[in-house]
């Protein structure tokens, strides 16, 4: 229950002493969005390790190869089996097939084609377009986590503090989160993925669906969802007949200690999986909004005349009230009209952008007031770059989530009712088997926990042959 209400700041997560704070949400995908840059599976953008991907060509008798592509011994040990007709005759087999194409610049790849090893390299692409953009010469972002707690932030400049000034923690997570997504928007299609005519707009249905910024189910847990909502009709069915052959007609007969064992482990198993998939990702609603942009940045957008934020039309106050029943709805009108106001006044002044609309994007790093480029570049348009500069994030857990969630604590409170229940029936052979079944839930759980970041990105959201950038070395907190 604790791990469901991780991700909420509401009375709910702080009745469980959980008070997520907005620095966490930044730093969670701003560390996720790099991630599903380098393996996810979209026709939105192209991935940056796109040319390193390595998909062996399964043979007739190793088709077993392709199934278990997420699971590297396995997939070893299969690729063996494969070869050994192969082997006998005296030869290798060896025939990987060749990476997709992409555009590149005339620089060298860094990885040979016929690299056996090709996860070696971890390094970015360079060099690489999408559709009508310039060259992304952008290399791994890293220190994400150590960015968003005060250290050395990766940071686009364009969103660095003004010369002699510094961040705040939480502040400087959120400018490092938007520097991800700039690189993101540098590696998203302009020609696809949608029919939205405003590469902004379009962008942030990317950030939706394939980023998980949104207040639905991640789409990684699509087949978790199918599979908790079968095991969750088939599990009530196994209740409804447990009880009516404890009260009733026992269809058991001599196993019903077992079957009311089985049925409170199997309540309390879907209940406790529920709750751990209702925290498995932030429910969130991003919104894009000129008055989010600090004025520095604006200034770095735009050719603002010299008083521009002194204009009268800027202070004039707005013509809605927000005192009354009303003040939700009419500070959300005071706040359109605020900005109407500012998106009028901005354009009257000109873009800093050339003549295709684009805008050309450096990075380095950021350590209090000191930022260091490291030459990384990127060209995105100025609409994309205007909306993500303006993007705001706040938690957003809607009805059916708490119905989701009180669902299954209720399946909590049947699995301990089955205990007592079945108490009067019990046997020292079913509390022998709930002993095992517990023992053994707790050290795959452990397992899980103590597993590797590659599975926090399941395989059928992931291209065939793709990997991360970077091996992960600490342990994951949060499953």
């Amino acid at each position: 229950m604790q791990r469901a209400v991780q991700w909420g700041d509401d009375y709910l997560s702080r009745a469980f002493g959980i008070k997520s704070d907005v620095s966490d949400l930044y730093k969670f995908f701003a560390c996720s969005v790099r991630n599903r840059l380098e393996v996810w599976n979209s026709e939105d953008f192209i991935s940056p390790t796109k040319k390193l991907d390595y998909v062996p060509k399964p043979s007739k008798r190793g088709m077993i190869v392709e199934w278990t592509a997420h699971a590297p011994l396995l997939q070893k040990t299969a690729r063996w089996f494969s070869e050994v007709p192969a082997r006998l005759k005296g030869r290798r087999q060896h025939s990987p097939t060749p990476a997709p194409e992409v555009v590149v610049d005339e620089k060298p790849s860094e990885r040979d084609p016929e690299e056996d090893n090709p996860k070696a390299v971890r390094e970015w692409i360079q060099g690489l377009h999408a559709d009508e953009r310039e060259p992304f010469n952008v290399h791994r972002p890293t220190k994400l986590i150590e960015g968003s707690k005060g250290g050395p932030a990766f940071i686009c400049s364009l969103l660095k503090p003004q010369e002699n000034d510094s961040y705040s923690i939480a502040t400087q997570a959120r400018m490092q989160m938007l520097s991800v997504l700039l690189v993101a928007a540098g590696l998203t299609h302009r020609k696809r993925g949608g029919k939205e005519k405003k590469p902004g707009v379009r962008f942030q249905r990317v950030l939706e669906e394939d980023m998980g910024m949104s207040f639905h189910f991640s789409s990684i847990f699509d087949r978790f969802l199918v599979g908790l909502v079968v095991a969750d009709l088939l599990l009530l069915s196994y209740i409804v007949l447990t009880y009516y052959s404890l009260f009733r007609h026992n269809y058991f007969q001599d196993g019903i200690p077992y079957a009311m064992q089985l049925a409170s482990l199997s309540s309390w198993s879907v209940g406790a999986v529920g709750l751990l998939g209702l925290g498995g990702n932030p429910r969130v609603r991003i919104t894009s909004s000129v008055c989010h942009i600090p004025r520095h940045i604006l200034e770095r957008l735009y050719e603002l005349p010299e008083g521009f934020f002194d204009q009268e039309r800027l202070k004039q106050p707005a013509t809605t009230s927000t005192t009354g029943n009303n003040g939700g709805e009419g500070a959300t009108r005071k706040q359109k009209e605020e900005e109407e106001r500012l998106e009028l006044a901005l354009e009257e002044c000109q873009r800093k952008a050339d003549d295709n609309g684009d805008i050309a994007l450096h990075f380095g790093y950021l350590q209090s007031t000191n930022y260091a480029s490291n030459q990384d570049t990127c060209t995105i348009t100025f609409d994309e770059a205007k909306m993500i500069c303006g993007l705001s994030m706040k938690l957003d857990r809607r009805c059916q989530w708490y119905f989701a969630f009180f669902w299954f604590v209720l399946h909590l409170l049947l699995s301990i009712c089955l205990q007592i229940f079945g108490s009067s029936v019990a046997t020292l052979g079913s509390q022998v088997l709930g002993v095992l079944i517990l023992v053994s839930t707790s050290l795959l759980r452990g397992a899980g926990i103590a597993s590797p970041e590659e599975w926090m990105i399941p395989g059928f959201r992931m291209r065939e042959g793709a990997h991360y950038g970077a091996n992960p070395l600490s342990r994951t907190e949060s499953r």
